[in-house]
């Protein structure tokens, strides 16, 4: 069986992109100094999970969005992040590192031209992750699956931004750490692939497209050694809107019984408690099915 190299994955995941519609795209130009490391998965092109796993693992790639930041004194930062939550309304979750945000930075993201404000929604400081959110209308409505129990020697892609390149690294747990941070234990990932500076806050994920967690650092001591914090540092908030009902973008009308319908038009009430005029029509509300087909800048 063959192994899948960096150039494959990148054919697959344009292939798939055009096939699944983009939600959104990342930077044109692939970069990897790792396209063949000893652990990469060993996939038969037989096998049926291999089109279901390549489709995931485009799916996360194609959700990956660069964040800039600007602090108060001026100072300009970036890193990576990965949307995994959109509902109908627009609201838009996305998972990155803490340090990547900070505390006295604003920072967005940029679709379409139009640099979109990022709001903090759950941070956990001593374990470098974060999740934070913005509202991007017309967002076509997905979800990214998560693994919460991972193993060592688990097979990994991790990936990210570098300038204006997608990065992406193979490789596999060495070592689940559990540490004691700020007086709390979290859980970090001692992976032996790259990671380079810009790659913060990008998604790390097993060879079926999970996200397990986001890049924080690497080991200036050896080539090939990044760490990244655990999803599961997070788990019952990323769960709480992974299970969230959908937003939708127009009103919902409460169901009324046929019996307690007025023969003719219908009243509304107003704030104040008074009777709005009849309104003898009915329209049909729906949110657009338009997706976002955008270069992330």
């Amino acid at each position: 069986m063959a192994k899948t190299n960096l150039f494959d994955l990148h054919d697959i995941v344009l292939g798939a992109l055009a096939g699944v519609g983009v939600v959104f795209t990342a930077a044109v130009g692939v970069e990897c100094t790792s396209c063949a490391p000893a652990h990469v998965r060993q996939k038969n092109p037989s096998d049926a999970t291999a089109v279901q796993d390549d489709a995931a693992l485009a799916l996360v790639e194609s959700s990956m969005m660069k964040i800039s930041c600007t602090s108060a004194s001026g100072f300009w930062t970036a890193g990576s992040s990965v949307v995994f939550r959109t509902f109908s309304n627009g609201d838009t979750y996305l998972l990155t590192a803490n340090h990547v945000i900070d505390y006295d930075r604003t920072c967005y993201v940029t679709v379409g031209g139009q640099n979109h404000v990022l709001k903090m929604e759950s941070r956990h400081a001593a374990a470098d992750i974060a999740i934070v959110s913005t509202n991007i209308p017309n967002v076509r409505v997905y979800m990214v699956p998560f693994l919460f129990d991972v193993k060592e020697d688990l097979d990994v892609v991790t990936m990210g931004f570098r300038s204006d390149k997608t990065f992406y690294s193979f490789g596999h747990i060495v070592e689940i750490e559990h540490k004691k941070n700020q007086g709390t234990i979290v859980e970090n990932y001692k992976i032996h692939t790259y990671v380079r500076p810009g790659n913060s806050g990008g998604p790390v994920t097993d060879d079926h497209g999970r996200i397990i967690g986001v890049n924080i650092t690497w080991d200036p001591n050896y080539t090939r050694i990044g760490n990244a914090t655990a999803a599961k540092n997070l788990k019952p908030q990323l769960e709480m809107i992974l299970n969230a009902p959908d937003r939708p973008s127009f009103p919902v009308l409460p169901v009324i019984p046929a019996s307690m319908m007025p023969a003719t038009g219908s009243s509304c009430t107003v704030d104040a408690g008074v009777n709005a005029e009849v309104d003898a029509g009915a329209g049909t509300w729906g949110a657009s099915s338009s997706s976002i087909d955008a270069m992330v800048k």
